[in-house]
């Protein structure tokens, strides 16, 4: 593996709690693919067995709303990742990823992780702890927001 892909490796925020020579174990295992602008990367409601971790370029996360209409609730660029909650607990995609502009992403495929559980736990607990550390941050952050967002309606209504 030359340094180029450790260095982009290592700056993959679910990659923050592996030693420098786990590098090797994970490249082995992941997938580089390109996208373009538009690209739909993952679709709502759509199964789902891998997660993908963004190399460079700039992801937007769409939700639709009650009248189908795809709103933009996010965006996620270098060192961030999607797909985790499919990939790990097997639910159908949670939201619409697609391209803002070009780039790539590195796939890890539900049963690549499941081998690398399987036979380097350590490295495999490793990226868990980061993408739980993630998740509840992101959990947190929404949830603030919500609250915010509740707190402004409420001062609307009683003006």
């Amino acid at each position: 593996m030359n340094k180029n892909n450790i260095y982009q490796l290592m700056s993959i925020k679910a990659f923050e709690n592996l030693d420098y020579n786990d590098f090797d174990v994970i490249n082995n295992i992941l997938i580089l693919s390109r996208f373009k602008p538009n690209d739909v990367i993952l679709k709502e409601g759509t199964h789902g067995d891998s997660m993908h971790f963004v190399i460079e370029g700039i992801l937007e996360v769409l939700k639709e709303n009650d009248k189908n209409e795809s709103i933009p609730i996010a965006t996620i660029s270098h060192g961030e990742f999607i797909g985790e909650i499919a990939m790990i607990v097997g639910f159908v995609r949670t939201a619409t990823i697609r391209a803002k502009t070009e780039g790539s992403l590195l796939t890890l495929k539900r049963n690549d992780f499941e081998k690398l559980i399987e036979t380097h736990s350590r490295i495999a607990a490793g990226i868990l702890k980061s993408i739980v550390k993630l998740v509840s941050m992101n959990l947190l952050k929404t949830s603030n927001n919500f609250v915010n967002s509740k707190e402004k309606d409420n001062r609307s209504i009683a003006i």
